[in-house]
């Protein structure tokens, strides 16, 4: 099974059906300790039950890349905060996506819906010190090296961010 790739496909255990995708590069005697690189696609209900999910699931990839903790909770926020976004404000979408990617120091995370989106900012910033909510692209901002949001056709709305990890 050397340098193979490992296709798995889990259902999550919820009484709506989500399904995780996920590869993983398998360590050889040439490439020992963890997986050299790792590929996740979630589609997930926009429901609230699922932000903790991709939380924990984002904590477990990065654990076993040996992630530094620092940089392993700025991703960690920073997913739940987009995730976030996207269950409460993709309507009328049913479902948003997540893809995870790690491949030697770098991680990419995108996630996408459906909905009508909306008007972009030109600079992610901070809501009030005393907003109920309004600081989720700031923080992601703050939190990671690259992010991008973009619209998708024909409806959608897809944010991308990169962060350099560190051991």
């Amino acid at each position: 099974m050397s340098g193979s790739t490992i296709p798995q496909t889990v259902t999550a255990p919820s009484p709506h059906r989500s399904h995780i995708r996920y590869r993983m590069r398998a360590p050889t005697p040439h490439r020992p300790g963890p997986p050299s690189e790792v590929n996740v696609r979630v589609t997930l209900p926009r429901a609230s039950w699922t932000v903790p999910v991709v939380r924990r699931l984002s904590r477990t990839v990065l654990r076993r890349r040996l992630v530094g903790e620092e940089c392993r909770a700025a991703v960690e926020v920073a997913v739940c905060e987009a995730c976030s976004n996207a269950v409460r404000h993709a309507d009328p979408a049913t479902h948003y996506s997540l893809r995870l990617a790690v491949q030697q120091s770098i991680c990419l995370v995108e996630v996408a819906d459906t909905g009508t989106g909306f008007d972009l900012p030109r600079e992610a910033m901070m809501a009030s010190a005393y907003a109920v909510s309004g600081r989720g692209l700031a923080l992601i901002a703050h939190l990671t090296d690259q992010l991008e949001i973009r619209r998708q056709q024909p409806t959608g709305t897809v944010l991308r961010f990169v962060k350099h990890l560190h051991r």
